[in-house]
């Protein structure tokens, strides 16, 4: 791999400085008594019919938290209970708060750009692969199959890149959205490839270091001074490794791949979660952040575009009937859900950020109760907030465009 990454950038490990654009504390969202009842006995009634055995919740107005609170148990095998500072498997969270991040700061620092293909990085690749941007790759519309199942596939390392690189697409590039993992287990290479670090590497050095942040990292035991394995709550049994899995990755793939890949492998707590949310889309009350205005500006931005599903540079957008982030929170809200039973949503405008980790699989993946608590959840919230000043565009009226409208961009162009 290429170092000339450190060698050339003199901004290393620093968070860029920003003004003069508007915070969220520039609002005013409030929670009373009341609707914090109101949210605790929602939590308390999903606990109650085993969405997760615990969970905690997080509101916040840019880096600074209006509610939260634990609730439940760590396991559905023994009473202790879930604390503020739990720590949770983050699982496809991991694609846009390292790899989505790391992507940007590349951008920033002119070491690639978006309309770059897969081939520039990878000669190598395959000729049905080789017109691929990155720009793709993160709105996931590629063409790459869904799922791939590394842990089955002979190789090292270098074995499975070639073999990302020689998969077999499922549709052109451009043409449609298609959520795929291997998307990202690419991006999660490119970073690599370009800065001379493994990615877990270039996270600490330039996302988890300049955030401050002391409880968030890939292989957390190995990594994270302090932290025991009873801080962590356990996600499910893995016929693969033949065990419980508890302090280690969940999701096979990054599993495989030494517990660090581009799709999966972060851990964090709900206060750097929110911390680190608030420093991507520049709503740290210090302005010191990951990305430049501009850049946060770009993640806040809707890309592609088809039958109501909206997605932007790696991150989900509302203004879906079916979004997880529920009605209310509109178009401009970005957001990620996690296997494991996590999400984030945030509407960078006014800071409003609703971050929810949970272990959901920890009775076995195929409860999916959580698919319908997510949305139900954030409708509650949104409603409760005493001051509306954060409201976007009605959601059938973001429908109705969507039916008149599903054509894609051929480049980057705000949809």
């Amino acid at each position: 791999m290429k170092n000339y990454f450190k060698k050339q950038v003199s901004r290393k490990g620093k968070a860029a400085k920003i003004s003069g654009s508007k915070k969220a504390r520039d609002y005013n969202l409030r929670l009373d008594e009341v609707a914090c009842n109101e949210i605790n006995q929602f939590m308390e009634e999903a606990v109650e019919s085993k969405v997760f055995p615990g969970a905690v919740l997080g509101i916040a107005q840019g880096d600074k938290l209006i509610y939260s609170k634990a609730f439940g148990r760590k396991s559905y095998e023994d009473d202790s209970e879930v604390k503020i500072d739990t720590v949770y498997d983050l699982a496809s969270l991991t694609k846009v708060l390292i790899t989505t991040t790391g992507i940007m700061q590349l951008v920033e620092r002119g070491r690639l750009n978006l309309h770059d293909y897969v081939k520039d990085f990878f000669p190598e690749v395959s000729e049905e692969l080789k017109n691929i941007r990155i720009d793709q790759l993160m709105m996931h519309t590629s063409g790459l199959p869904a799922i791939v199942q590394l842990w089955k596939e002979p190789g090292d390392r270098e074995k499975v890149l070639e073999y990302l690189l020689n998969l077999e697409p499922e549709g052109e590039p451009g043409k449609q959205i298609l959520y795929s993992d291997p998307n990202f287990l690419l991006l999660g290479f490119i970073i690599e490839e370009v800065s001379g670090l493994s990615l877990d590497e270039y996270a600490r050095e330039y996302i988890i270091g300049p955030a401050d942040l002391k409880k968030t990292d890939f292989n957390p035991l190995d990594n994270l001074e302090g932290l025991a394995k009873e801080d962590i709550a356990p996600t499910e049994y893995c016929s693969w490794r033949e065990r419980q899995i508890h302090g280690e990755v969940h999701d096979e793939n990054c599993a495989f791949l030494g517990g660090v890949s581009g799709q999966a492998g972060l851990f964090s707590n709900i206060k750097e979660l929110v911390k680190l949310v608030a420093m991507i889309f520049n709503q740290n009350e210090k302005e010191i952040n990951l990305l430049s205005p501009a850049s946060s500006r770009m993640l806040a931005k809707t890309f592609t575009r088809q039958n109501g599903e909206r997605r932007g540079l790696g991150w989900d957008k509302g203004g879906n009937i079916r979004s997880s982030s529920g009605i209310y929170f509109g178009s401009k809200a970005s957001g990620h859900t996690g296997f494991t039973g996590t999400s984030i949503w945030i509407l960078p405008e006014s800071g409003l950020t609703v971050i929810m980790l949970s272990n959901r699989v920890n009775g076995g993946r195929e409860n999916q109760k959580i698919i319908k608590l997510r949305p139900r959840l954030h409708n509650l919230i949104y409603s409760l907030l005493s001051q509306d000043n954060h409201n976007t565009e009605p959601i059938g009226f973001q429908i109705a465009r969507d039916n008149a409208n599903n054509d894609f961009p051929s480049g980057l162009k705000e949809r």
